[in-house]
């Protein structure tokens, strides 16, 4: 049963708008600067989207989740790995997450955030053009690939990154290219990201997760 209350026509929170752009770009860089997303998972990614064509519709946030972030702030948010999961998730007081995972070349895993970013009904800062999050990379091995973005459930967390499927973005950091609904390719977006290396990721302002 789902935690939220049922959404009022005049309060619900606005549609996912696909982006129009960047479709002409995106052909120039049909596989982005590495290609290394095997087929097999590929294939998978596109048969779990056909398995759920429909995304979970967009929610108004429970009245104990929002007072949950305004007693806690970012200590209200926490990180749900995936199923079988080979690593490490820690909260400090702060309220950030520290994430330690063991590399394997064979599959992806995804993260995903309990509440999702808000925006529109909840405040927004007047003259934002988006929202925002930020992660920070410690260390990265050399084969190792990060992809930090945004995305409606439900998601092939268990097996694909963000960006490469139907409602998802992400900058990936083997390449820096950015993913948008694209499993082929990206468009180029900032150099490849290293240890050490800071995204900043911006949400459009219709980006519903």
């Amino acid at each position: 049963m789902s935690q939220y209350p049922p959404i009022g026509n005049s309060s619900a929170p606005p549609e996912w708008e696909a982006s129009a752009g960047e479709g002409r770009i995106a052909r120039l860089y049909p596989f982005g600067a590495c290609h290394d997303a095997g087929s097999n998972n590929f294939e998978r990614g596109a048969r779990f989207v056909q398995l759920h064509p429909e995304i979970n519709s967009p929610q108004i946030i429970s009245w104990e989740s929002l007072n949950l972030i305004r007693t806690q702030g970012l200590g209200a948010w926490t990180v749900t790995p995936p199923s079988q999961f080979d690593g490490n998730v820690t909260r400090s007081r702060s309220g950030t997450t520290e994430i330690k995972s063991r590399f394997s070349s064979a599959i992806d895993k995804t993260l995903v955030s309990s509440l999702p970013v808000l925006w529109g009904n909840y405040g927004a800062r007047e003259g934002a053009k988006g929202v925002y999050y930020e992660v920070s990379i410690d260390k990265l091995g050399r084969d190792a690939v990060v992809a930090v973005g945004f995305g409606c459930l439900p998601y092939p967390t268990d097996f694909r990154l963000p960006g490469w499927h139907r409602h998802s973005a992400a900058v990936h950091s083997d390449d820096g290219f950015k993913f948008f609904e694209n499993s082929d390719g990206g468009v180029p977006f900032t150099n490849p990201i290293n240890k050490n290396g800071m995204i900043l990721a911006l949400c459009y302002r219709r980006l519903i997760l």
